[in-house]
């Protein structure tokens, strides 16, 4: 079942990260790109921890893709402020992801020796 949900979890990174790449070049695109990527990792991290590294890599590795020169010799995301802004937001999204595989805090208060 865990092999499961980190599959599905993968496929919805990847789907998040592909329409984000793809609608990225307006203002209401990039708005909806970065909201929803952020809505769904912080989700995940408050729901299962673990999971938000597995959405992160899907979307890491789509966007990833995108910022790759094609065979045209043409990009998906261009050096222009929406391109920048969608990889500042793939940033967050690395940091995210590589905070979830920490050890998990009981949310005790008491402090870690």
């Amino acid at each position: 079942m865990r092999l499961l949900s980190h599959l599905a979890v993968l496929l919805l990174g990847a789907a998040v990260g592909t329409a984000a790449a793809l609608v990225h070049r307006s203002l209401p695109g990039i708005v909806l790109g970065i909201g929803t990527t952020l809505v769904v990792a912080v989700a995940l991290r408050q729901w299962r921890r673990p999971l938000t590294a597995t959405y992160a890599l899907g979307w890491l590795v789509t966007v990833g893709s995108a910022t790759f020169g094609r065979g045209e010799g043409d990009y998906a995301v261009a050096t222009d402020g929406y391109g920048y802004a969608l990889l500042v937001t793939a940033l967050v999204v690395l940091v995210l992801g590589a905070a979830s595989l920490g050890p998990h805090d009981s949310g005790s208060g008491a402090p870690r020796t």
